[in-house]
């Protein structure tokens, strides 16, 4: 199931909605209760130019998602975006519900990314593009923690075999 996930949410972050479409489907038959899943299928229908059907069904695919995981972060923030969409927007609403998201998880990019248009609408907030290199800078510093952590580890493995070698027999 959760690489069917996987396939869905790869597709999707490759703006392949018809192919992400298909797995998250595919990931919510196998799995009914994969929040995740159902929060993401809605994410999908919602880019673009959304029609009202699809509008309607992602609005029911997030509010699934948030019975089965309430507070669930992609959740919200698909919330967020369901909201900004919706005719007419829901601007504040959706400007609630990306900070929820961004509270839980405040790295979440594509968060981030929809704080945008909420936020001109209402001529209010915090810049959009300040939070994104915050949260850029944070996610490459703890990669580079995560590389030092374990090029520490490699050395100190090289050391430990160096330092216990058996001895040769002369």
């Amino acid at each position: 199931t959760y690489l069917v996930y996987l396939r869905g949410r790869e597709a999707l972050h490759q703006r392949d909605v018809t192919r992400a479409i298909e797995y998250l489907d595919k990931a919510i038959g196998i799995d009914p209760k994969l929040a995740v899943a159902h929060a993401d299928l809605g994410i999908a229908l919602l880019i673009g130019d959304p029609g009202r059907a699809n509008l309607d069904r992602a609005a029911q695919l997030i509010d699934t998602a948030l019975e089965l995981s309430p507070g669930l972060p992609r959740a919200l923030a698909a919330k967020g975006l369901y909201l900004q969409q919706k005719r007419p927007p829901d601007n504040r609403g959706a400007l609630k519900a990306l900070y929820a998201a961004l509270e839980a998880e405040p790295n979440m990019v594509d968060a981030i990314n929809w704080l945008g248009n909420p936020s001109r609408a209402l001529g209010e907030g915090e810049d959009p593009d300040e939070r994104r290199i915050d949260a850029y800078e944070s996610v490459l510093n703890g990669q580079l923690a995560a590389e030092a952590r374990s090029i520490h580890v490699v050395t100190a493995l090289a050391t430990h075999d160096e330092c216990h070698e058996p001895v040769a027999d002369h």
